[in-house]
Protein backbone atom coordinates (compact mmCIF):
# COMPACT_ATOMS: atom_id res chain seq x y z
CA UNK A 1 0.00 0.00 0.00
CA UNK A 2 2.87 2.32 0.92
CA UNK A 3 4.70 1.42 -2.29
CA UNK A 4 1.51 2.11 -4.25
CA UNK A 5 1.11 5.49 -2.58
CA UNK A 6 4.75 6.38 -3.28
CA UNK A 7 4.29 5.39 -6.90
CA UNK A 8 1.12 7.48 -7.16
CA UNK A 9 2.88 10.53 -5.69
CA UNK A 10 5.78 10.05 -8.09
CA UNK A 11 3.34 9.65 -10.96
CA UNK A 12 1.54 12.85 -9.98
CA UNK A 13 4.81 14.81 -9.96
CA UNK A 14 5.84 13.39 -13.31
CA UNK A 15 2.42 14.14 -14.75
CA UNK A 16 2.83 17.72 -13.58
CA UNK A 17 -0.28 17.99 -11.42
CA UNK A 18 1.60 18.74 -8.19
CA UNK A 19 2.68 22.26 -7.26
CA UNK A 20 6.45 22.49 -6.84
CA UNK A 21 6.02 25.00 -4.00
CA UNK A 22 3.42 23.38 -1.71
CA UNK A 23 3.77 19.79 -3.06
CA UNK A 24 -0.02 19.53 -3.26
CA UNK A 25 -2.37 19.07 -6.20
CA UNK A 26 -2.36 22.22 -8.33
CA UNK A 27 -4.99 24.81 -7.38
CA UNK A 28 -5.63 27.63 -9.85
CA UNK A 29 -2.71 26.29 -11.91
CA UNK A 30 -0.52 28.71 -13.82
CA UNK A 31 2.56 28.00 -15.94
CA UNK A 32 5.62 30.20 -16.41
CA UNK A 33 7.55 30.63 -19.64
CA UNK A 34 9.95 27.90 -18.49
CA UNK A 35 6.94 25.49 -18.44
CA UNK A 36 7.04 24.98 -14.66
CA UNK A 37 3.57 25.00 -13.10
CA UNK A 38 2.41 26.21 -9.69
CA UNK A 39 -0.68 27.11 -7.73
CA UNK A 40 -1.41 30.78 -8.44
CA UNK A 41 -1.53 31.61 -4.71
CA UNK A 42 1.72 29.71 -4.01
CA UNK A 43 3.49 31.55 -6.82
CA UNK A 44 2.19 34.94 -5.65
CA UNK A 45 3.39 34.31 -2.09
CA UNK A 46 6.75 33.02 -3.31
CA UNK A 47 7.30 36.12 -5.46
CA UNK A 48 6.28 38.44 -2.62
CA UNK A 49 8.79 36.80 -0.27
CA UNK A 50 11.57 36.60 -2.88
CA UNK A 51 10.88 40.19 -4.06
CA UNK A 52 11.35 39.12 -7.68
CA UNK A 53 9.49 37.22 -10.41
CA UNK A 54 11.94 34.38 -10.91
CA UNK A 55 10.81 30.76 -11.28
CA UNK A 56 10.98 28.97 -7.88
CA UNK A 57 12.62 25.96 -9.59
CA UNK A 58 14.98 27.11 -12.34
CA UNK A 59 15.24 30.78 -11.19
CA UNK A 60 14.51 31.98 -14.72
CA UNK A 61 13.08 35.52 -14.78
CA UNK A 62 9.49 35.64 -15.96
CA UNK A 63 8.28 37.98 -18.67
CA UNK A 64 5.43 40.47 -18.26
CA UNK A 65 3.02 37.93 -19.77
CA UNK A 66 3.68 35.38 -17.04
CA UNK A 67 2.10 33.60 -15.33
CA UNK A 68 -0.45 32.23 -17.81
CA UNK A 69 -3.43 30.02 -16.99
CA UNK A 70 -2.62 26.38 -17.65
CA UNK A 71 -5.82 25.01 -19.13
CA UNK A 72 -4.28 21.57 -19.60
CA UNK A 73 -3.59 21.31 -15.87
CA UNK A 74 -7.19 22.22 -15.14
CA UNK A 75 -8.42 19.35 -17.27
CA UNK A 76 -5.93 16.76 -16.03
CA UNK A 77 -7.24 13.20 -15.64
CA UNK A 78 -8.51 12.39 -12.15
CA UNK A 79 -5.79 10.50 -10.30
CA UNK A 80 -8.36 8.41 -8.41
CA UNK A 81 -10.82 7.41 -11.09
CA UNK A 82 -8.91 7.94 -14.38
CA UNK A 83 -11.66 10.23 -15.61
CA UNK A 84 -11.38 13.74 -17.03
CA UNK A 85 -12.65 16.30 -14.49
CA UNK A 86 -15.54 18.34 -15.75
CA UNK A 87 -16.34 20.01 -12.44
CA UNK A 88 -14.48 22.22 -10.03
CA UNK A 89 -14.81 22.11 -6.22
CA UNK A 90 -14.83 25.71 -5.00
CA UNK A 91 -14.26 24.73 -1.35
CA UNK A 92 -11.18 22.60 -2.07
CA UNK A 93 -10.08 24.64 -5.09
CA UNK A 94 -9.49 21.60 -7.30
CA UNK A 95 -11.03 19.90 -10.31
CA UNK A 96 -13.09 16.76 -9.69
CA UNK A 97 -14.58 14.12 -11.95
CA UNK A 98 -18.20 12.97 -11.88
CA UNK A 99 -17.35 10.16 -9.43
CA UNK A 100 -15.56 12.54 -7.05
CA UNK A 101 -18.43 14.98 -7.42
CA UNK A 102 -20.99 12.70 -5.75
CA UNK A 103 -19.82 13.31 -2.15
CA UNK A 104 -18.96 16.92 -2.99
CA UNK A 105 -22.56 17.64 -3.96
CA UNK A 106 -23.64 16.91 -0.39
CA UNK A 107 -21.57 19.62 1.33
CA UNK A 108 -19.27 21.41 -1.15
CA UNK A 109 -19.96 23.97 -3.82
CA UNK A 110 -19.20 22.51 -7.26
CA UNK A 111 -19.23 24.41 -10.57
CA UNK A 112 -18.37 23.45 -14.17
CA UNK A 113 -14.68 23.61 -15.04
CA UNK A 114 -15.38 26.15 -17.78
CA UNK A 115 -16.99 28.46 -15.25
CA UNK A 116 -14.06 27.98 -12.88
CA UNK A 117 -11.63 28.76 -15.70
CA UNK A 118 -13.57 31.93 -16.52
CA UNK A 119 -13.42 33.07 -12.88
CA UNK A 120 -9.75 32.15 -12.68
CA UNK A 121 -8.99 34.18 -15.79
CA UNK A 122 -10.68 37.20 -14.20
CA UNK A 123 -8.69 36.73 -10.99
CA UNK A 124 -5.49 36.29 -12.95
CA UNK A 125 -6.21 39.39 -15.03
CA UNK A 126 -6.80 41.37 -11.85
CA UNK A 127 -3.59 39.98 -10.35
CA UNK A 128 -1.57 40.82 -13.45
CA UNK A 129 -3.01 44.34 -13.39
CA UNK A 130 -2.01 44.70 -9.74
CA UNK A 131 1.42 43.29 -10.54
CA UNK A 132 1.82 45.76 -13.42
CA UNK A 133 0.79 48.63 -11.13
CA UNK A 134 3.22 47.39 -8.48
CA UNK A 135 6.03 47.19 -11.03
CA UNK A 136 5.12 50.67 -12.25
CA UNK A 137 5.20 51.99 -8.68
CA UNK A 138 8.49 50.21 -8.04
CA UNK A 139 9.96 51.76 -11.20
CA UNK A 140 8.69 55.20 -10.14
CA UNK A 141 10.24 54.82 -6.68
CA UNK A 142 13.49 53.65 -8.24
CA UNK A 143 13.59 56.64 -10.59
CA UNK A 144 12.68 58.97 -7.71
CA UNK A 145 15.49 57.50 -5.61
CA UNK A 146 17.98 57.87 -8.45
CA UNK A 147 16.82 61.46 -9.02
CA UNK A 148 17.25 62.35 -5.35
CA UNK A 149 20.64 60.66 -5.19
CA UNK A 150 21.72 62.56 -8.31
CA UNK A 151 20.53 65.82 -6.73
CA UNK A 152 22.44 65.03 -3.52
CA UNK A 153 25.57 64.20 -5.51
CA UNK A 154 25.25 67.46 -7.45
CA UNK A 155 24.77 69.38 -4.19
CA UNK A 156 27.85 67.73 -2.66
CA UNK A 157 29.89 68.45 -5.78
CA UNK A 158 28.71 72.08 -5.73
CA UNK A 159 29.71 72.39 -2.07
CA UNK A 160 33.06 70.81 -2.89
CA UNK A 161 33.64 73.29 -5.72
CA UNK A 162 32.68 76.21 -3.44
CA UNK A 163 35.05 75.03 -0.70
CA UNK A 164 37.86 74.55 -3.23
CA UNK A 165 37.29 78.04 -4.62
CA UNK A 166 37.31 79.60 -1.14
CA UNK A 167 40.43 77.64 -0.21
CA UNK A 168 42.20 78.97 -3.31
CA UNK A 169 41.16 82.52 -2.40
CA UNK A 170 42.48 82.06 1.15
CA UNK A 171 45.74 80.62 -0.17
CA UNK A 172 46.10 83.58 -2.55
CA UNK A 173 45.45 86.02 0.31
CA UNK A 174 48.00 84.23 2.51
CA UNK A 175 50.52 84.31 -0.34
CA UNK A 176 49.88 88.03 -0.92
CA UNK A 177 50.20 88.74 2.79
CA UNK A 178 53.44 86.78 2.93
CA UNK A 179 54.79 88.83 0.03
CA UNK A 180 53.81 92.06 1.84
CA UNK A 181 55.49 90.91 5.05
CA UNK A 182 58.62 89.97 3.11
CA UNK A 183 58.65 93.40 1.45
CA UNK A 184 58.26 95.16 4.82
CA UNK A 185 61.04 93.05 6.34
CA UNK A 186 63.27 93.87 3.40
CA UNK A 187 62.58 97.60 3.84
CA UNK A 188 63.27 97.33 7.56
CA UNK A 189 66.56 95.62 6.85
CA UNK A 190 67.48 98.41 4.43
CA UNK A 191 66.59 101.10 6.99
CA UNK A 192 68.47 99.25 9.71
CA UNK A 193 71.54 98.98 7.50
CA UNK A 194 71.26 102.67 6.55
CA UNK A 195 70.91 103.70 10.19
CA UNK A 196 73.96 101.63 11.04
CA UNK A 197 75.95 103.27 8.28
CA UNK A 198 74.84 106.74 9.43
CA UNK A 199 75.81 105.94 13.01
CA UNK A 200 79.24 104.72 11.95
CA UNK A 201 79.74 107.83 9.81
CA UNK A 202 78.79 110.11 12.70
CA UNK A 203 81.16 108.32 15.05
CA UNK A 204 83.95 108.53 12.53
CA UNK A 205 83.26 112.26 12.04
CA UNK A 206 83.45 112.83 15.76
CA UNK A 207 86.91 111.32 15.87
CA UNK A 208 88.05 113.60 13.07
CA UNK A 209 86.92 116.79 14.79
CA UNK A 210 89.70 118.85 16.55
CA UNK A 211 89.63 118.65 20.28
CA UNK A 212 87.72 121.33 22.07
CA UNK A 213 89.85 123.98 23.84
CA UNK A 214 89.83 123.89 27.60
CA UNK A 215 89.80 127.14 29.54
Amino acid sequence: MIAGKAYMEHHNQVAGIVCHVCSETLKDPVTLICNHSFCLNCLQQFWEQAKNTNCPICKRKSSKGDPRVNFKKLTVVCRKHEEEPKLFCVDEQRAVCSVCDFPHQQSHKVVPVKEAVSVLKKHLKSYLKSLAEFNKLQQFLKEEEESRLAALREEEEQKGRTISREMRMIEEQISSLSDSISAVEEELQKHTKLNSQISQTLLHSLFLLPPLPYH
